[in-house]
């Protein structure tokens, strides 16, 4: 992970407000201030940065989840519940598409099952289908297409 110059910049203006406050309030000698100082910069950089370490592959992984939707799939689910017509609305919840149909006869079933989804659940006009992470950008994809 590169550290920036504003990163330096902000670790001295710490460290060193710090190492005021320890000789101000502490009372201690010289040494034990250098040296609670310096505990303190090493914990204070250690978790700044696994912080941004953090915060990065959180980003990267969002960023992951919606750039490999295809197309493609997309259309073929649409075809096999009946298309676009049929559908009238689609929302998501965790790992799970929620689409309203018109009718549910319209559901293509040989289609469905050659998506290989891992799992679909009908009941009456609503249909679940178990997408995972995907769910919520597909299904934002679904709602603009109504």
């Amino acid at each position: 992970m590169k550290i920036q110059k504003s990163n330096i910049i902000g670790y001295i203006i710490t460290s060193v407000v710090f190492f005021l406050l320890t000789m101000y309030i502490g009372g201690r000698n010289m040494q034990e201030n250098i040296i609670s100082t310096l505990i303190f910069i090493t914990f204070y950089i250690t978790f700044d940065s696994l912080w941004r370490f953090i915060k990065a592959k959180k980003q990267k992984n969002d960023t992951q989840s919606t750039a490999t939707i295809d197309d493609a799939f997309i259309d073929q689910l649409v075809d096999a519940l009946g298309g676009i017509e049929n559908i009238t609305q689609a929302t998501s919840e965790v790992s799970r598409v929620k689409i309203t149909l018109k009718s549910a006869t319209e559901i293509d079933t040989p289609k469905i099952e050659a998506l290989n989804l891992s799992g679909i659940f009908v009941t009456g006009e609503n249909v679940q289908i178990t997408l995972g992470e995907k769910s919520n950008a597909i299904a934002n994809i679904i709602h603009e297409m109504l």
